[in-house]
């Protein structure tokens, strides 16, 4: 599920696993954060109407989502995920 157009332009993003091999089970983003993509991040029903999903599964999304201004290497470390380059 993605987000269209320039909410997510600022962003970089890098795709992730437990090995550093795809395929990516997970994405880390950094960046300026937009006021409608932080608006998503904190509300499911506006995550729902701005990208179609159901309700559920924006609420699921968002209880799987690790928001924060932690340093990203050290969030990777954390979760266990390696860069894959």
């Amino acid at each position: 599920m993605q987000l269209s157009g320039d909410v997510h332009a600022s962003m970089w993003s890098q795709g992730l696993s437990a090995d550093g091999s795809e395929p990516a089970t997970h994405y880390i983003n950094s960046g300026l954060v937009r006021v409608e993509l932080a608006a998503c991040l904190d509300d499911a029903q506006t995550l729902a109407t701005a990208t179609g999903c159901t309700l559920e599964q924006a609420q699921g999304l968002l209880s799987q989502a690790d928001v924060s201004s932690e340093d990203p290497l050290a969030v990777m470390a954390r979760m266990g995920m390696q860069a894959i380059i």
